[in-house]
């Protein structure tokens, strides 16, 4: 090591890389979650269609009410995923 005082230009710039690189691996990380986004709409959507199917044929208001239940649920974890990706959203500069 030597004895020169370390250059500060050089200091921030290895900050910023390490802020960059967090940054990159950020994006990545939602992008992966955007994907998982568009598989729960779409399994929304064929749970629908299956309800209305249903809907004409002759079930049970318990197999309905089963039905309702689990679109809810998804439809919950949708909406929190959703909040999620708006939070890490707003910490990725655009």
């Amino acid at each position: 090591m030597t004895d020169e005082p370390e250059n500060l230009v050089l200091t921030m710039l290895r900050r910023l890389d390490t802020k960059v690189d967090r940054l990159g691996e950020d994006v990545r990380e939602m992008k992966g979650r955007m994907r998982g986004l568009d598989v729960l709409r779409q399994d929304v959507r064929l749970i629908r269609a299956a309800v209305n199917d249903i809907a004409r044929t002759e079930v049970t208001s318990g197999e309905v009410e089963a039905l309702h239940h689990d679109v809810n649920k998804l439809q919950q974890s949708v909406a929190e995923l959703e909040v999620r990706l708006e939070a890490v959203e707003g910490l990725t500069p655009r």
